[in-house]
């Protein structure tokens, strides 16, 4: 009886870890767009022409496919470069914020040996209105 709950422990902590792969950002646009076009008739041309197709494709910037980018979004941060061993954990901790802290505050997730980063709401924000570069073979983009 311990074997089969000690297997049953071991599983269910395993299917959470798979529960928010890249794939899953893939399947959340695509249904989003869905649900605007099906469920409340707005179709928007441009998404529909670049929804592209599902899959990591071949490396960041080379789509220019929405769905090659809602897979890649946990692979690369372009904003910020977040990823690295000591750069806040991995480029998903850009994806979090604490309200409480303002909007342009760090995300509260950290370990021992990282720094903070720039929380969700301040990403968009550089995002949007410029303040981030992008280094694509070895050329480096900068957006102001």
């Amino acid at each position: 009886m311990q074997k089969l709950l000690f297997l049953a422990h071991v599983y269910i902590l395993n299917c959470s870890s798979f529960a928010h792969k890249e794939w899953v950002h893939q399947h959340i646009v695509y249904e989003a767009y869905n649900l605007l076009k099906y469920g409340y008739s707005i179709e928007i041309p441009i998404i529909e022409e670049n929804m592209g197709s599902f899959g990591p494709g071949d490396g960041k910037w080379i789509h220019g496919e929405i769905l090659k980018g809602a897979y890649r979004e946990d692979l690369e941060d372009v904003v910020t470069g977040v990823g690295a061993i000591n750069q806040g954990w991995n480029p998903s901790s850009t994806h979090f914020g604490d309200v409480d802290n303002n909007d342009f505050g760090n995300t509260p997730i950290t370990y021992v040996w990282t720094s903070p980063v720039i929380n969700a709401f301040n990403k968009a924000y550089k995002f949007i209105n410029g303040g981030w570069r992008v280094t694509v073979n070895n050329n480096v983009y900068i957006y102001q």
